[in-house]
């Protein structure tokens, strides 16, 4: 959520998304995950979790999963790899501008 604030406001569009329900995307299947963990009680009062489980996301052979959906573990490891770079950026809030033009300039020459 805080770096859809980020992107809005180096955007200008207030209205950005990082995805589209139900697309299908990373993000929204990281969403999917996050809303497993976030409304775990409500989750368990439902009778939504697998028999014997004891976390609504677990570890499987495919990656991180959850009842509504799952993420390889490639696509977690580009996440945690893109949300590092954006810490980068935001750790000096001096150097804010600098580092995301940076960031752009490296992303294009790549």
């Amino acid at each position: 959520m805080l770096l859809r604030q980020v992107l809005r406001l180096l955007s200008g569009d207030p209205s950005l998304n990082v995805f589209e329900r139900e697309n299908g995307s990373v993000e929204q299947r990281l969403n999917l995950l996050y809303n497993a963990m976030k409304h775990t009680e409500s989750r368990v009062d439902a009778g939504q979790l697998p028999e014997n489980a004891t976390s609504p996301v677990w570890l499987s052979n495919r990656g991180l999963e959850c009842t509504d959906g799952h993420m390889t573990f490639n696509e977690t490891a580009d996440i945690l790899r893109f949300l590092g770079k954006w810490a980068d950026v935001l750790v000096d809030a001096k150097e804010v501008a600098n580092k995301v033009k940076e960031l752009n300039e490296g992303s294009t020459s790549a």
